[in-house]
């Protein structure tokens, strides 16, 4: 009886220093936090989230990513189609997109491989992926994906279809089947460190070392990229992109 008594205690003593730790994080006096929005390797939408704390340093960095209509307005994306046939373009992507309250329409619908998607009356003929490249509109992308207001419409620009194949994460619903974090993009394992592990290595490397160094350099054979010879270990092409928007979001947090 004795013995177990001190076991509890020893238990019980544990579980108090946990929470005291936990208690002892969530107090740290913080000082604001951010989010920045961007384009990121041409066909995906980036987020990168710093939090700072009192003294200026960073606390926590969190990246994810939502991808664009490159993947899911392709019609092999779509689960059993059996709809209007005349909504796709010879490539077999939409050839009027709906994201939001907007329609965007493929330039030469005619034509093999991704088109070009414009809103001529909001960005004057730019491409959707250039017209992602200024934050805000990102960052309206990414919420109008997360409530799943988005799809192909059909040929005469009504209706929406998002009737999606299930993803290598499960039946997701519409406002996480395209984020990368949820969807299972780049498993661990397919090939080199997949998506999750190198978002790991950038947001760990951001928090412990900032932006005091200069000057990204892709590393030998390896493909691990260094910063001024330190090792980060992300091998990911678009490691550049992860940190211009968290320099971003950094700077943000800093105002707040």
């Amino acid at each position: 009886m004795k013995k177990f008594f001190l076991g509890a205690f020893a238990v019980m003593t544990a579980a108090v220093m946990l929470i005291s730790a936990i208690s002892c994080d969530e107090s740290r006096d913080m000082r604001g936090e951010a989010t920045a929005y961007g384009l990121v390797h041409n066909h995906y939408v980036g987020m990168a989230t710093v939090k700072v704390d009192a003294d200026g340093k960073i606390a926590s960095v969190s990246i994810d990513e939502m991808q664009t209509p490159y993947n899911w307005a392709a019609k092999s994306s779509f689960k059993d189609y059996d709809g209007d046939e005349d909504a796709f373009t010879a490539g077999g992507f939409g050839k009027k997109i709906v994201i939001g309250d907007k329609i965007f329409d493929a330039v030469s619908p005619e034509a093999d491989g991704y088109p070009d998607y414009r809103l001529t009356q909001v960005n004057n003929g730019v491409t959707l992926e250039n017209w992602l490249k200024d934050s805000l509109n990102a960052k309206w992308y990414v919420e109008q994906m997360k409530l799943g207001n988005y799809g192909v419409a059909q040929s005469d620009g009504t209706g929406v279809y998002n009737t999606f194949k299930d993803t290598a994460a499960g039946a997701l619903g519409l406002g996480d089947r395209w984020l990368k974090s949820k969807n299972g993009y780049w498993p661990e394992g397919s090939s080199g460190l997949g998506w999750k592990a190198n978002i790991k290595k950038v947001c760990d490397y951001v928090a412990s070392k900032g932006f005091d160094d200069e000057g990204l350099t892709l590393k030998g054979e390896d493909r691990v990229w260094t910063v001024n010879g330190v090792s980060t270990g992300a091998t990911l092409i678009d490691f550049n992109d992860y940190i211009a928007l968290c320099k971003v979001a950094y700077a943000l947090a800093l105002t707040e």
